[in-house]
């Protein structure tokens, strides 16, 4: 699911990123629960580490429907996709199995 999720994701970061040639694009994910968040925090603690987050990120639900920054709670389990060390895409109580993986939707 890890890997599915990156390749999706991958080129939307992609999108987003400046070019800089000395700068590699390194990716991440994380599932944890919420320790730590305010809706107007620039970043965010997931199981005991604490995570910067982008400028613009991307909240969305296990059926990957957009959500506000203020639905999200400490104590919620979350998975976090991590672009150079910075929160891009949070996606809050996720499945355990990936809504990408479902054919027909």
């Amino acid at each position: 699911m890890k890997k599915f999720l990156t390749s999706i994701f991958f080129p939307l970061l992609l999108l987003g990123q400046p070019v800089n040639a000395a700068e590699d694009l390194v990716l991440s994910d994380l599932t944890g629960l919420v320790q730590q968040w305010r809706s107007d925090s620039a970043s965010i603690m997931v199981e005991g580490k604490v995570y910067e987050m982008a400028d613009k990120v991307v909240f969305m639900d296990t059926q990957l429907k957009s959500l506000s920054r203020s639905s999200l709670k400490s104590g919620v389990k979350v998975m976090l996709m991590v672009a150079n060390g910075k929160v891009t895409h949070v996606i809050v109580n996720p499945a355990q199995t990936s809504p990408f993986d479902r054919p027909g939707r």
